[in-house]
């Protein structure tokens, strides 16, 4: 074997070859009892890791607690711990007393889940903001409500007093006979009219749906159509994915309340525990697809490329086998998965399948050069067994790079796959060998004659052209460096997630309607005093839209708005005092009401121009006419009363309260209220609302540049999250760093050529350097999730220079190499890790799409500059050196 064999130092291989040989002996001497042995071990952490699998999906938790802005961000949720784990319910119906009693009555069945929620609010649903509504609108609102309640204060004394079909009828005659004397077309009335129209027509079509009298009456402004109940959820052992029981409980407890879009009423969540959780699911979601999609892709690329069945369903079992315990040590040793360390598994199968692909290959071209079994294996073994070994450190050192880094996400993934590696490497040596020693050799056809043929026609081109190549290798990687350090980073993680997720539309509808937003700054005064001056501050910044301070929740221009509310009270008084009557309507007295009203529908003349009340009036005799007639009109027109009347009292009861309030001080406030505002200690919190959408994260760099250049000490999630891409980024370089330092100083010890290192590293360097300046071309910036596919290309890019250099120093020429098992090794592999990473691009999580499509790239980058850039320069170093060696001979002569 030489001084030293496949590149390895004479005393470290000898030591390794005589070890990898006992192993060998050992395996092919006793397979059934290693198999036996590898499948209860598999099933003992396969049940392990089963029991003790858990996913945690916070990203706070990823990253270190010392840093400052994550320091800032605690202190801020010690001191408002309401806003900790917090989940945002939407509730929205057609109506504003729909939506504000939707949301009431969930909050309410909400708040008994004690052993769920930490607490449950929601302003609508207080009491005290009820009863203080009217205070709370603005000066115009105002205005209007009670103009309009003024206006009608004739049919509110009419249904306050006799609430049936009667009194409602009977009010729409006499509008009727206003008309007929002349007077103008009433549009109060006709709105009336339509709504009683359309209860009716629901009513035909078996529709649920009452008709809405503080709509009639205010035109919705008694209260918003969209409202919010924000919960703080308790810490979730109890489900895999942490939050689920929350999200699960709010959704069970709106459908068993009939809220739902078949009755009108959608409620959405949104909020961190939300968002998290959706997220988690869409990874989940998209390792499983991927996973599924890899395996599937790996054995069609496996049949074509090794055509035998046996060894393929070996190399799948060995895959599955090294999985599962892989699986088994990342629950040992990192106690359960996060947002990036749960691709680990597909990294896995495109990885860890390279080992057993290189070892099967090399023991079918002995098995395929006449050598037994057993020796066979030996022979793949002690050949390969090296090169094989040594690219199982370096992708190793691709991930563990990562773990001296202070963000946690890639450092759990480090931990976990940079162990999955020896694993795989351990797994290809026990489960692969002892499978083939029980089961023979294989019996299909060949597949490497015709792959020899085509590759001999490449590399002979490449020989022709090696010196051209290998220059223009060289400005490919100038070229591309140049363009890669245009590369951005996206920090937010709003673009990771499903654009399409309730979380997200239900995020973005409520930041549109300026109801509330989860990516918004927090400011911490010292006192009430402060606040001026920091909202004055704040205002003055461009990307801030808006500012909340603790008087945002005092009604403004109260002296006014008093005076209108006496004004209205007295006008409004004789409708709020009137006593309804006890007494019912008989079906008898439904059916001459209706006929009343139709008489007088029947009997109207319109005037010119009055087209729409025309309309009106013929929809609504239609539908009475519909109903009057219909099989069991008693029973319908008794339904109709229900749905016409139910609601009548809401906008009564409500005005007797909200007419008669006084003025409103901080203090007045409830506590829910004030607790979210200002600290036990009288530190208040002041909040800054972005003009630009958060999902687009140029727009969350500006928002946040602005505001900490001005307010070094805010702090929210879009502060947060700027933090956590710095931290990220510094991981990257760090890991980078570390990678190709530990890699190199690694092929210098075992290759012992600086000249072989460099061209096992220039290939790295070049598809390294064209990934990431593709990925600006394209448009791709990196993110939280990709950003390990330079650290991993570092890792894993060097794996094919190894093999091809080692296989030629062993075969002593190009010739050789090319009629070896190594190319198509090399070119299967890269495939098979191709298919698993393209499986990856097409997950649902934007971040695993993008980690994915980066990770394809980046492999198509290798494989090219292996087969065309790496034998070139192999071509042209040796001609180099014979032309040296000539000279030198030609001297001495």
């Amino acid at each position: 074997m030489g001084l030293y064999y496949g590149g390895f130092m004479k005393i470290p291989l000898n030591a390794y070859v005589k070890h990898l040989n006992t192993i060998t002996r050992i395996l092919t001497d006793a397979p059934r009892k290693i198999l036996v042995f590898a499948t209860m071990a598999t099933v003992f952490v396969s049940f392990y890791a089963g029991s003790t699998l858990k996913i945690d999906s916070s990203r706070n938790e990823l990253i270190d607690s010392q840093a400052p802005f994550r320091q800032t961000y605690d202190a801020f949720q010690e001191a408002f711990p309401v806003f900790r784990k917090t989940i945002i319910v939407a509730v929205e119906a057609e109506s504003g007393f729909e939506t504000a009693e939707a949301t009431r009555i969930l909050h309410d069945r909400l708040k008994e889940r004690s052993d769920l929620f930490a607490s449950v609010f929601s302003p609508s649903a207080d009491p005290f903001f009820r009863d203080h509504a009217l205070l709370y609108l603005d000066r115009a609102q105002l205005e209007g409500v009670l103009e309009r309640l003024v206006e009608a204060q004739g049919a509110l004394s009419s249904m306050a007093t006799d609430p049936t079909l009667r009194g409602l009828f009977s009010l729409l005659e006499m509008a009727f006979d206003a008309y007929s004397r002349g007077e103008a077309s009433p549009q109060t009335f006709m709105k009336l009219m339509d709504q009683v129209s359309l209860t009716g027509e629901r009513l035909l079509n078996g529709e649920k749906g009452d008709l809405e009298w503080s709509d009639f009456f205010a035109e919705g402004e008694f209260g918003p159509t969209l409202q919010i109940i924000v919960i703080q959820a308790r810490e979730d052992f109890s489900h895999l994915i942490s939050g689920r029981s929350a999200i699960d409980a709010i959704r069970q407890t709106a459908a068993e309340l009939n809220l739902t879009p078949e009755n009108g009423v959608s409620v959405t969540l949104t909020g961190n525990v939300p968002l998290a959780y959706e997220e988690m699911r869409a990874v989940g979601q998209s390792v499983g697809l991927a996973g599924f999609l890899s395996m599937v892709f790996l054995a069609i690329i496996l049949g074509f490329g090794i055509r035998s069945l046996r060894i393929i369903v070996a190399i799948l079992i060995t895959l599955t086998v090294g999985l599962a315990w892989t699986l088994g040590w990342a629950m040992a040793s990192v106690g359960a998965l996060n947002l990036v360390s749960a691709t680990f598994a597909v990294l896995f199968i495109g990885l860890g399948v390279d080992f057993a692909v290189h070892l099967a290959l090399r023991y079918q071209e002995a098995i395929e050069h006449g050598e037994s079994n057993c020796e066979a294996l030996n022979v793949a073994a002690i050949s390969t067994g090296g090169a094989v070994s040594l690219c199982g450190l370096t992708s190793a050192i691709g991930f563990l790079s990562f773990i001296p880094t202070s963000y946690r996400g890639v450092a759990d993934l480090g931990i976990i796959a940079g162990g999955g590696m020896f694993i795989a490497l351990i797994a290809s040596f026990v489960v692969l060998f002892a499978f083939l020693a029980i089961f023979g050799p294989p019996t299909g056809r060949a597949a490497g004659a015709s792959f020899v043929e085509a590759t001999g026609r490449l590399f002979h081109r490449i020989a022709h052209h090696a010196r051209l190549i290998s220059v223009l290798a060289f400005g490919v990687l100038s070229g591309s460096a140049l363009i890669a350090v245009q590369a951005q980073f996206d920090f937010s993680t709003l673009t990771l997630k499903d654009q399409d997720s309730e979380s997200i539309t239900t995020l973005i509808r409520l930041q549109d309607e300026g109801i509330v937003t989860d990516y918004a700054v927090n400011i911490l005064a010292p006192g009430r005093a402060a606040i001026p001056d920091i909202e004055k501050r704040l205002r003055a910044l461009q990307t801030v839209r808006d500012v909340q301070t603790p008087d945002n929740y005092v009604p403004q221009d109260q002296d006014y708005k008093l005076e209108l509310l006496e004004e209205a009270t007295f006008l409004l008084w004789p409708a709020l005092s009137a006593e309804p009557s006890p007494e019912g309507l008989s079906p008898q007295q439904r059916l001459e009401a209706v006929d009343g009203l139709m008489d007088a529908l029947s009997s109207l003349t319109f005037r010119q121009g009055d087209q729409d009340f025309k309309r009106s009036a013929e929809r609504l005799y239609g539908v009475l006419e519909s109903i009057r007639h219909k099989a069991g009109a008693a029973e319908a027109l008794d339904d109709l009363e229900q749905r016409l009347t139910a609601n009548v009292s809401q906008p009564l009861d409500f005005l007797r309260t909200a007419l008669q309030v006084d003025a409103v001080l901080f203090d007045d406030l409830p506590q829910s209220v004030r607790s979210r505002v200002v600290t036990s200690d009288g530190r208040v919190r002041i909040v800054g609302l972005p003009v630009e959408d958060m999902t687009d994260f140029e727009a969350m760099k500006r928002f946040v540049k602005d505001v900490t250049r001005e307010f070094p000490d805010a702090t929210g999630r879009p502060i947060l999250e700027a933090g956590v891409g710095e931290i990220v980024v510094e991981a990257f370089v760090t890991a980078i760093a570390i990678a190709l330092t530990a890699i190199t100083f690694l092929l210098l010890i075992t290759v012992r050529r600086v000249s072989d290192t460099l061209i096992i590293l220039v290939p790295l360097l070049m598809a390294s350097c064209l990934t990431i300046a593709t990925s600006v071309i394209i448009g791709i910036p990196l993110n939280q999730a990709n950003i390990i596919v330079l650290p991993l290309v570092m890792g894993l890019g060097v794996d094919n220079g190894i093999h091809m250099v080692m296989r030629f120093r062993e075969d002593g020429s190009m010739e050789n190499l090319l009629k070896s098992s190594t190319p198509r090794a090399i070119i299967l592999s890269t495939l098979t890790t191709v298919a698993a990473f393209g499986a990856l691009s097409l997950s649902i999580h934007q971040g695993i799409r993008s980690m994915g499509l980066l990770l394809t790239i980046s492999m198509g980058y290798l494989l090219v500059c292996t087969i065309l850039v790496l034998p070139a320069m192999l071509y042209w170093r040796a001609r180099s050196m014979a032309g040296r060696n000539s000279g030198l001979a030609n001297g001495s002569d």
